[in-house]
């Protein structure tokens, strides 16, 4: 499963990210004046301060360089419109960060300064790439770059599933839009809803409910490739965003597959008498693709599928409707 901030994480790149070793960096003569790291005591690490993001962390490891743009292979993969495809690059030279840009469109800003030549960042800069993404350079301790960590987890994770939650779903799902509609990529949502749920509560009890969904979720993320993003949407439903797909069709077939998986689950449960009980689900879902939404909206997506789950639901439950 995508880590549930892989970004899961989020593309979702998780919360408490460790930078790759890509290369290490030429030597360079940087005139600026840099602030010494002690690494057995303190981590360089840039935390995202932007609005669907804000709170990630990436770890920049001694020795290596982090590339930050749009473009998949770059270490901190970015989604905005306005960043380039390889915007950046923070080289580890000396007992310094350097920050360069890479002939961005949009620029890269330290402090609000854009940059004409490389940068030492200091402890609390504000970098920002075009005119929207915020990253913080800090200096963490290990237990504070934990502290950190966790609240962003929290802020992002739905506690019972640890599945993303449906704030930073809706959130990330603004920017997925935006990015597709300005590079005319392809985007659909999944929406997911197990059938019978309230009957499993009421026969079961609500622990053996909350062990459905927490199974549910781990069904769901194996179901799905890791561009794509999960979350927990609501009580028992559940969002999933198909990220490059040729259309609707091949996100009918990823919701299939997702429909086949849960109809196989099977939750051991305590019964009566110190026997079990196996308990299934089957799911009804709904799948909607951009470019049926005309504006492209959230919103507009979102109802779209949700119609289409409804009909799932009268039809008999346990299918799959893409159309009408």
């Amino acid at each position: 499963m995508p880590s549930p901030l892989s970004e899961s994480r989020p593309p979702s790149v998780p919360a408490g990210t460790r930078a790759a070793c890509l290369h290490r960096p030429p030597s360079a003569v940087i005139t600026q004046d840099a602030e010494t790291l002690a690494p057995q005591q303190m981590r360089a690490v840039l935390t995202s301060a932007s609005i669907d993001d804000t709170g990630r962390t990436t770890v920049l490891e001694p020795g290596c360089a982090v590339t930050l743009g749009r473009h998949p292979s770059c270490t901190l993969a970015l989604r905005a419109p306005t960043v380039s495809a390889v915007h950046a690059e923070v080289q580890h030279v000396g007992a310094s960060y350097v920050l360069m840009d890479k002939g961005s469109t949009n620029g890269t800003f330290v402090n609000d300064q854009r940059l004409g030549s490389a940068h030492a960042l200091r402890n609390g800069d504000t970098i920002r790439l075009g005119p929207t993404v915020l990253l913080r350079f800090s200096l963490m301790s290990d237990d504070e770059h934990a502290a950190v960590t966790r609240l962003y987890e929290m802020a992002v994770h739905d506690r019972l599933t640890g599945l993303y939650n449906r704030n930073f779903a809706d959130e990330r799902l603004d920017s997925e839009i935006a990015y597709a509609s300005a590079h005319g990529t392809t985007l659909a949502v999944i929406l997911v809803d197990l059938d019978h749920f309230k009957s499993i509560n009421d026969r079961h009890g609500h622990l053996a409910g909350d062990n459905v969904l927490r199974a549910a979720a781990g069904a769901l993320g194996r179901s799905i490739r890791g561009e794509d993003l999960v979350a927990r949407y609501g009580g028992e439903e559940f969002l999933v965003m198909v990220r490059g797909m040729t259309g609707r069709d091949d996100a009918a077939i990823t919701a299939e597959r997702i429909r086949n998986t849960l109809s196989a689950l099977r939750v051991p449960q305590p019964a009566a008498r110190g026997t079990m009980v196996e308990l299934g689900a089957t799911a009804s879902l709904g799948v909607a693709a951009l470019h049926e939404c005309a504006p492209a909206s959230r919103v507009g997506l979102i109802e779209i599928a949700d119609r289409r789950l409804y009909a799932a639901k009268l039809l008999g439950r346990n299918r799959v409707v893409s159309s009408g």
